[in-house]
């Protein structure tokens, strides 16, 4: 009988084991999103990704694997997906209530992008309507034009900040609609000049996040949000960070 009961004892033991080594099992998905996510010569690296880094180490976490994906494959399974993290992502309203947050990774200032002398000058927003207006599938540019009143047909959608770029540079556009940073960086590794290129409306600011899938455990949630507030709070390590990437 006693011999029994260790059996028993072990057995159950040995399954709270399991169920607490496979909480700590989180799918990490990002994307080419440059500089806070993307891949250089085959390495993965950004300002989120080395954040990242420091929010596993605080929580006494090995490094873990980071799938690479377009953003619109990346945003769906990490709707659908229980234990997917989607980074960088970010917050608005109309995103809220589908994920659990960790935040701020930075903040995105979601605008609309042109050539300088190009001679379009935007008085309100639905001027953009009288011209080709580009954006990232599922993206937040995408998603706020939508919510502002612009029509699906208003807006041509591709896969990434970088065939927007591109379709700017060979005239098969007039704006891109997305983030500053990201689209003047894609721009750039084109081979372009920033200076050469004005923001003719801003669209929103919102923070940049890790987006949880909204079934994942509160209390996990919190734990990464607490790591992830003292990685922040350490300004000469962010300052690196930043140095790092341009930021600075």
């Amino acid at each position: 009988m006693r011999g029994l009961f260790w059996i028993m004892l072990c057995s159950c033991l040995g399954s709270f084991s399991l169920q607490a080594a496979t909480q700590h099992k989180l799918e990490y998905i990002t994307e080419q999103y440059p500089p806070y996510n993307y891949v250089e010569q085959g390495e993965l690296k950004g300002i989120a990704v080395d954040i990242l880094h420091l929010v596993w180490q605080r929580l006494g976490q090995p490094k873990q694997a980071i799938r690479f994906l377009p953003w619109d494959r990346g945003y769906y399974l990490a709707l659908q997906k229980k234990h997917t993290v989607l980074f960088s992502t970010t917050r608005i309203k109309s995103r809220e209530t589908l994920f659990k947050w960790a935040c701020p990774i930075g903040f995105m200032e979601v605008v609309i992008l042109g050539y300088r002398k190009d001679g379009i000058e935007l008085k309100q927003l639905d001027d953009a309507k009288n011209y080709r207006l580009m954006v990232a599938k599922s993206d937040v540019g995408e998603q706020k034009m939508l919510l502002s009143g612009f029509n699906d047909v208003d807006l041509e959608s591709v896969d990434s900040n970088r065939k927007m770029a591109e379709a700017l540079i060979q005239d098969k556009t007039d704006l891109l609609v997305g983030g500053r940073v990201p689209l003047l960086t894609s721009l750039q590794e084109l081979g372009k000049k920033a200076d050469d290129f004005e923001v003719k409306w801003v669209v929103t600011s919102n923070p940049l996040c890790f987006a949880f899938n909204r079934d994942t455990d509160p209390q996990r949630v919190a734990n990464f949000q607490k790591a992830l507030n003292e990685v922040l709070a350490d300004l000469v390590q962010m300052q690196t960070i930043l140095k790092k990437y341009g930021q600075w």
